[in-house]
């Protein structure tokens, strides 16, 4: 989960980052404030370009007709799946089954950490990438020059559940959002399976939603950046859910799939827990982590 605080760009001078000011919300927050503190200045690339609404047209999944459509409809959905991630990377899902309710309860609990005094969320700093509640700022803050907009806080929710115990209500909230969630992505996951030529229960024993599915796939199904830019009147709030294996898996290249498309290993297998110490340790740098597995 990840909250994006947002402020006005000044052309002033930048000045350091004081020593005081731990998230990007106590600098929105700072009184006098009228630049923005060189630790959060980015230099923008030649190949930086905004794409307005209309340039795209988001491949779109119903849901529904993955899990209750006729025999003909879910074939036709796991074909438009497997082209989704392997043209684009991401879709959008309609008819989930999520409550909208449930949703906004979800987006207000997490509004609502956010909101608590730093003095209470200071419990919640974990050290480890692995702790099973952590808030921070950025992305790995230790390692970074310039550090990223946001505010985060992350928790393990399988298979066993953890939550903060503040504000009132969001433990039980996000309890039953993840759940939600969960049911949904393995529905996903089995017709992603199925797309690739696979077992439906493949792909759900061996990876993550993110950048596993590119390593099983052998580079087939692709994953993608992620970059959403701030803006002056509202904060944006994030919810991400990266469902993964047991720490102990080795996500690698599916053998099957490289039989039947008669292609070697691009990329060496790696334990899922040593995946995602290597991702959370180092800063995030496009696929840096996709090109350190490559053969």
């Amino acid at each position: 989960m990840a909250e994006t605080a947002s402020f006005l760009v000044s052309s002033d001078p930048s000045p350091t980052l004081p020593q005081n000011i731990t998230t990007i919300r106590t600098i929105a927050e700072s009184p006098g404030l009228t630049s923005i503190p060189s630790a959060y200045t980015f230099t923008p690339t030649p190949h930086d370009q905004v794409v307005s609404e209309t340039q795209v047209s988001l491949p779109v999944i119903d849901y529904s007709l993955l899990t209750s459509g006729t025999p003909h409809q879910r074939s036709k959905i796991v074909h438009d799946l497997g082209k989704a991630c392997q043209d684009w990377g991401f879709f959008l899902m309609i008819n989930h089954g999520v409550p909208e309710s449930l949703v906004r309860s979800m987006i207000d609990g997490c509004r609502g950490f956010f909101d608590l005094p730093e003095e209470e969320k200071e419990e919640y700093r974990g050290n480890h990438v692995l702790d099973p509640i952590r808030c921070g700022t950025s992305f790995n803050a230790s390692v970074e020059k310039v550090f990223f907009w946001k505010d985060f806080l992350k928790i393990l929710s399988h298979p066993v559940f953890h939550s903060p115990s503040k504000p009132a209500g969001f433990s039980e909230t996000s309890l039953e959002y993840s759940k939600r969630a969960r049911e949904a992505a393995r529905e996903l996951l089995k017709g992603i399976s199925e797309s690739l030529g696979l077992e439906p229960n493949y792909v759900e024993k061996a990876l993550n939603l993110e950048q596993g599915l590119q390593i099983l796939s052998n580079g087939k199904y692709r994953s993608v950046l992620h970059r959403a830019m701030v803006n002056n009147k509202a904060t944006r709030i994030s919810i991400a859910i990266a469902h993964g294996p047991s720490l102990d898996t080795v996500v690698s290249p599916a053998p099957e799939l490289l039989e039947i498309e008669k292609k070697a290993a691009a990329y060496i297998g790696i334990k899922y827990k040593e995946y995602l110490e290597i991702h959370q340790s180092n800063k995030l740098d496009g696929k840096c982590n996709l090109d350190r597995l490559r053969i």
